[in-house]
């Protein structure tokens, strides 16, 4: 009985690991226009779903949290393979998996777990670089002469959120500026979130030099009026133009 009650539990516990992987899977696709980063859950749980492919009908079909799909889930499971176990065909991968060196097994996991983390981080900070060589959606550099020229989006889902770099010269600056409409802020005004952004390339260098603008009443944290918005920091020691856009 008591074997019995950890085997069931045990299913529970991987039905709601699933869960909530998908559901991370899920939002994360809605807010990120990086699939790779979006699938990274579900890959972790890719044998657990394989193993039980029901678990996803019951997953969407069921709307009520992760209990109760995952309840479900484990029910439909545990139901399915006893059937299989009483007609004999789970004999064969029993004696497969009495034949498996567990260390060599733990290994083989530990080292997939590790390939999918290190896959999302390096998509969560964007490398290799997404979008290189175009400008984010909304921009236009008409007239302007631009370098190395790249965008992150961090928002997509009710507002949309880049962050794009590129190397521009004083002159051309001063064009970008007044077309949006972006006024000389105070460098002790720039927001700690400006600095602390996932992409591995955005680093805005800040010094005495550094020239701040933005756009008038710039929503760092809370949502204001929809229109757009623009935060930017460019320093003449490098020419390095950083912007944070906000399209509401």
């Amino acid at each position: 009985m008591k074997k019995r009650l950890i085997y069931l539990l045990s299913i529970l516990v991987v039905n709601v690991i699933i869960y909530l992987a998908m559901t991370l899977t899920f939002v994360t696709s809605l807010f990120r226009d990086d699939q790779v980063l979006a699938l990274a859950p579900a890959v972790l749980v890719l044998p657990a779903i394989i193993l039980q492919p029901w678990c996803v009908a019951f997953f969407f079909s069921i709307g009520d949290g992760p209990i109760l799909a995952s309840l479900v889930s484990t029910a439909v499971t545990v139901i399915v393979y006893g059937l299989l176990n009483r007609a004999g065909l789970l004999d064969g991968p029993k004696r497969f998996i009495l034949r498996l060196d567990i260390r060599k097994g733990g290994m083989v996991a530990a080292g997939f777990f590790a390939l999918v983390g290190v896959t999302a981080y390096a998509r969560y900070v964007d490398f290799p670089t997404s979008h290189r060589g175009v400008l984010p959606p909304g921009i236009n550099v008409n007239g302007m002469t631009i370098a190395d020229s790249r965008y992150f989006s961090i928002g997509r889902f009710r507002d949309s959120e880049w962050l794009w770099r590129a190397r521009i010269s004083q002159p051309d600056l001063d064009r970008f500026t007044a077309k949006y409409d972006l006024r000389p802020l105070n460098t002790r005004e720039l927001p700690s979130a400006f600095w602390r952004m996932e992409p591995y390339w955005w680093h805005p260098l800040i010094n005495d030099r550094t020239k701040v603008f933005s756009t008038p009443s710039f929503p760092v944290d809370e949502r204001r009026q929809d229109g757009w918005f623009a935060l930017a920091a460019w320093n003449p020691d490098d020419q390095v133009l950083h912007v944070w856009i906000k399209n509401d």
